[in-house]
Parts: structure tokens; sequence; C-alpha cells
């Protein structure tokens, strides 16, 4: 793939016939306002009250606030985590159009009919892409398990670190 234009012809081609599948990194929501690992960890951390332990990785330091600040119990690290992760994130349609990036994914999946990506692998945990596309009026299969009942939908996201789902109180405007 060090050949631009082969490059370009070959996703073009595979575009055409609803063969390409698209990988997000977990950056994906950074330009949006949402946390790097670090800074959610330092959020949750805040949220609690607490100081981070210093010298953590992010798999460590989630783990010691889990034991810390939650008493072990998962449902309440995940329920803190929600909570850190859309901190000050708006994702009524107003903004989510705004950022060019989720708007151009957005647009391989709701606006070529039929839509020729049906498949994104997305390892970040959010669902801001997944709201956009619904605010187009696609519908979006998420499958965060390596066992789901397949549905109809226009696309299927696969989160294979999980999903953190917007709380609905979030700025969700129609």
């Amino acid at each position: 793939f060090e050949n631009d234009v082969l490059l370009i012809e070959y996703l073009a081609k595979h575009l055409s016939v609803g063969r390409l599948a698209i990988i997000l990194g977990s950056a994906i929501g950074r330009n949006f306002g949402l946390p790097d690992q670090i800074t959610l960890l330092n959020r949750m951390f805040r949220l609690k009250g607490q100081r981070p332990p210093s010298g953590l990785d992010f798999t460590r330091g989630i783990e010691c606030f889990r034991e810390r600040c939650c008493s072990g119990s998962n449902e309440e690290l995940l329920a803190v985590m929600q909570t850190a992760l859309y901190k000050d994130v708006s994702t009524s349609f107003e903004d989510l159009r705004h950022n060019e990036f989720l708007a151009a994914i957005a647009a391989l999946v709701t606006r070529i009919r039929p839509a020729k990506v049906s498949q994104l692998i997305a390892l970040n945990c959010d669902d801001l892409l997944e709201t956009l596309i619904e605010y187009h009026g696609s519908t979006c299969q998420l499958i965060t398990s390596d066992r789901f009942w397949a549905q109809q939908a226009d696309v299927v996201v696969y989160h294979p670190n999980g999903l953190l789902s917007a709380p609905p109180s979030i700025n969700r405007r129609e």
C-alpha cells in the first residue's frame, strides 16, 4: 500500500461491492472532547474525591480505582467511567454533525444506498458515531460480545473492548 493511486483504486473497488469494513481506533472521539485513557482515569478519581496513584498504566489504574473507590464493584466502576467519559460532551445532532471525521464515516454507511460499508470495528468505548448514524435515519446493531443474535440493521458496529453509551441525560436535542 505504498502507492496511493493503487490503494485508492483497491479501496474504491471493495467499497463498490460492499466488501469494506472500517476499523476505528480508540482516539476517534478525542477531537470531539472525549478524554484519552489517562485523563479519563484522572477524572474518575476526581469524581470520587481522590488523587490517582502515580506511575500506574491505565489497566492497573482502573483496577486500583475499582478496588479503592468502588469496593470492587464492576457496576460502580462502569457508572463512574461513563460519567467521566461523557463529562462536558454534547451528543446533539448539531454538535455531532460538525465533527468532520464522524460525519465522513457516517456518510459511508448512511448516504450511499444501499450502504456499501455495513461493518465497523470500533476499538473505542463511546457511541458518538452510532448516535450520528441513527440521527441520519439508519439503524445500528451494537455488538459487544462474541455471541449475539443477528438483527436487521443498516450497519453492524463491533465493540470488542466494550461499550459505554452516553447517558440519556446528556444534551440530546431532537
